[in-house]
C-alpha cells in the first residue's frame, strides 16, 4: 500500500527557486520515489498569476507522486496541515536601505510565518529556512514559534556549500561527485564560512578510499583557493548568468531534507544548519552549520571531531567563531542586495550573493533572480551578537550577515495569520532531553 501523502510547503514558489524547486519535489527527489505528495505553493498577491502558472505546468506535467496543488496567496490556507516547510522566501534589500531597515522586515516576516506554522502546520512539521541571511531568519523562526515547534525541527541550508566542496574536489581529482564524501560546512552560509576537507574521504580509480588531503596533495590549493572558491561561488555564478544560483539551490535543498527524513548512508556525514548545543564550542542556541548525521527524521551532530579552521590568511581557531563573531559586527554588505520585491509584503528571490567577497556593497552580488523578485537577505545587524536590535532575537546566530548565496525568492506577509486563533499544542520533542 501506498503511503499517505506529505505535506510540503514551498514559500516564495513563483521565484526563481520556486520554479526550480517544484518540478523536483513533484518527482520525487525531495522524499523519494515512493512518497506521494500535496504540494502547497504560498507567494505573494502581485505574484498570485505566475503562480497560478506554476500550479499550470505542474498539472500539465502529469507527476504521477502529485497528488493535489495548493497554490494561494493565503497564509493560513498555506500552512494548514503541512509536514515540511521550505522557506525560501524573505525581504530584498533595495538600494539604499540600511541593514537594519532589512532585517527588521525580515523579523517581521518570520514572526509572522512562524506564528502560521506553530498554528497550523503539523505537530512534527520540518522547516528549513533557505531565505537569507538564512542561519538569522532560523533564528528568528526559532524565537517566534514561543516553544509550539521544537527547536531541532528547525534548520536552515548549508548544503549547497557542502555540495559546492564536494564538486571542487571531485573536479580536482577527476572523479565524480559521488566518489567524495564528508567534507564539512561549519559556521554560517556566508563568506565567513570554513569548507573543512580534514576529515574527508575519496574513491580513486584503484577503487580505495583515500584521505582528500592526502589525494589532492597540494596543500597550497586546500588552504587558500578552494576555500575562496567554495565561499565565493555565488558571486562567481552571478557574474556568468548575469543572475544567482537557483538550480543548485533547489537540488541543494532536495538533498536537506531527503537526507534528514531518509538518513544518511552508514559512515556518512552532511552539513546542515542546525540549533547549537554548545558542540564545538559553538554557543548553545546559535544557528550554525555542523557535520549531522541523520535517521528517522532526527539530526545528530557528529561528535569528536577537529575542527581545522584556517582562513586564506593563514590565521588559525579551533572553529573559527571569533572571526564569525568579528564579521558579524561588520554586518551583511556584501549580502544580497536584491533590487525588487514588494516593500510591504517582502517577495524576495534573492541569491548568492554573498559569496562575495566580503568585501560589501555589490549591488549586483545580492539577487538570485528576477529584478521584482529580489533577494530575501537581510542584515543580521538586529540579530546575531545580541549588541543591537530586536531584544527577542539577541541570543545570536552565528553571524551570518553577509550571508553567501542569498537565497530566498518568496514571500512574507507582516499580517500572516495574526488574526487566526487554533489551540494550544506541545511541540514533538520526545527525543529531546
Amino acid at each position: 500500500m501506498a503511503p499517505a501523502p506529505k505535506r510540503v510547503l514551498v514559500t516564495g514558489a513563483a521565484g526563481q527557486i520556486g520554479y526550480a524547486l517544484v518540478p523536483m519535489i513533484a518527482r520525487g527527489h525531495l522524499l523519494g520515489p515512493d512518497q506521494p505528495i500535496i504540494l502547497h505553493m504560498l507567494d505573494i498577491p502581485p505574484a498570485a498569476e505566475s503562480l497560478e502558472g506554476v500550479k499550470m505546468e505542474l498539472l500539465d506535467a502529469a507527476y504521477p507522486l502529485l497528488h493535489g496543488i495548493v497554490a494561494t496567496t493565503d497564509v493560513t490556507e498555506a500552512f494548514t496541515g503541512v509536514d515540511i516547510a521550505i522557506m525560501v522566501g524573505g525581504f530584498p534589500r533595495k538600494q539604499g536601505m540600511e541593514r537594519k531597515e532589512v532585517m527588521g522586515k525580515n523579523v517581521s516576516i518570520y514572526k509572522a510565518q512562524a506564528s502560521a506554522l506553530a498554528k497550523f502546520a503539523s505537530k512534527d512539521v520540518k522547516v528549513v529556512v533557505v531565505a537569507n541571511p538564512a542561519n538569522t531568519n532560523a533564528l528568528v523562526l526559532k524565537a517566534s514559534t514561543e516553544g509550539n515547534i521544537c527547536p531541532k525541527n528547525i534548520t536552515c541550508l548549508t548544503r549547497l556549500d557542502h555540495n559546492r566542496a564536494l564538486a571542487q574536489i571531485a573536479e580536482r581529482l577527476g572523479v565524480t561527485s559521488k566518489d567524495v564524501k564528508n567534507v564539512i560546512i561549519w559556521g554560517n552560509h556566508s563568506s565567513t564560512q570554513y569548507p573543512d576537507v580534514n576529515h574527508g574521504t575519496v574513491t580513486l580509480a584503484d577503487g580505495k578510499e583515500h584521505n582528500i588531503r592526502d589525494a589532492v596533495s597540494d596543500d597550497a590549493w586546500l588552504n587558500d583557493e578552494f576555500i575562496k572558491i567554495v565561499q565565493q561561488r555565488g558571486a562567481a555564478i552571478i557574474n556568468k548568468r548575469k543572475l544567482s544560483s537557483a538550480l543548485s539551490a533547489a537540488s541543494s535543498v532536495c538533498d536537506h531534507v531527503r537526507d534528514w527524513m531518509l538518513g544518511t548512508a552508514e559512515g556518512t556525514w552532511t552539513s546542515m544548519g542546525v540549533v547549537s548545543d554548545g558542540s564545538y564550542g559553538a554557543p548553545a542556541g546559535v544557528v550554525y552549520s555542523f557535520p549531522v548525521t541523520t535517521k528517522d527524521g532526527e539530526w545528530t551532530i557528529q561528535s569528536g571531531m577537529l575542527c581545522h579552521y584556517q582562513s586564506s590568511s593563514d590565521v588559525s581557531n579551533p572553529l573559527g567563531w571569533t572571526a564569525v563573531r568579528q564579521d558579524q559586527d561588520e554586518g551583511d554588505e556584501d549580502e544580497g542586495d536584491g533590487d525588487g520585491g514588494d516593500e510591504d509584503e517582502g517577495h524576495g528571490d534573492g541569491g548568492d550573493e554573498d559569496e562575495g567577497d566580503g568585501d560589501g556593497g555589490d549591488e549586483d552580488e545580492g539577487d538570485r533572480g528576477d529584478e521584482d523578485e529580489g533577494d530575501g537577505d537581510g542584515g543580521d545587524e538586529d540579530e546575531g551578537d545580541g549588541d543591537g536590535g530586536d531584544e527577542d532575537e539577541g541570543d545570536g546566530d552565528g553571524g551570518d550577515e553577509d550571508e553567501g548565496d542569498g537565497h530566498g525568492d518568496g514571500t512574507g506577509r507582516d499580517s500572516a495569520a495574526a488574526t487566526h486563533t487554533q489551540h494550544a499544542r506541545t511541540p514533538n520533542c520526545a527525543n529531546e532531553e
